[in-house]
């Protein structure tokens, strides 16, 4: 698994920039690609409640892979080819990631939960 570089811009929206292409081993085993200057904005977590969740943790390449399949509602594998998926299969994917990566159950539970109940919006505007 590749180390996330980002950059952080002045934007509130989406104000992580990766630095570097990132190629992620999925649950499933397939590879994900990720190119360089995707901009994502972390854990998206309604400001009121950043006192209690943090945006940006261990968990960094659960939510960088999440934003992407939720963009783009798929992903590019290793050859270049462009594999749809639905939402309930990106908060999953989202989920086993935070997990692998060593978040707090609680944390990856709290968050799984909030993409569930409320990431139909955001999956709807992409």
């Amino acid at each position: 698994m590749n180390k996330i570089v980002v950059e952080i811009l002045p934007e509130r929206k989406k104000p992580f920039r990766l630095v570097r292409s990132l190629l992620i081993t999925l649950p499933n085993k397939k590879l994900m690609f990720i190119p360089k200057s995707f901009r994502y904005d972390g854990a998206s977590v309604p400001r009121c409640l950043h006192w209690l969740v943090r945006v940006w943790g261990k968990d960094n390449l659960a939510f960088v892979v999440h934003d992407f399949l939720y963009e783009f509602h798929g992903y590019i594998n290793k050859n270049k080819k462009f594999i749809g998926v639905t939402r309930a299969n990106a908060d999953l994917i989202m989920f086993s990631l935070a997990v692998r990566c060593g978040a707090s159950p609680v944390r990856t539970f709290f968050m799984f939960w909030g993409v569930r109940i409320g990431g139909w919006l955001s999956w709807r505007k992409c």
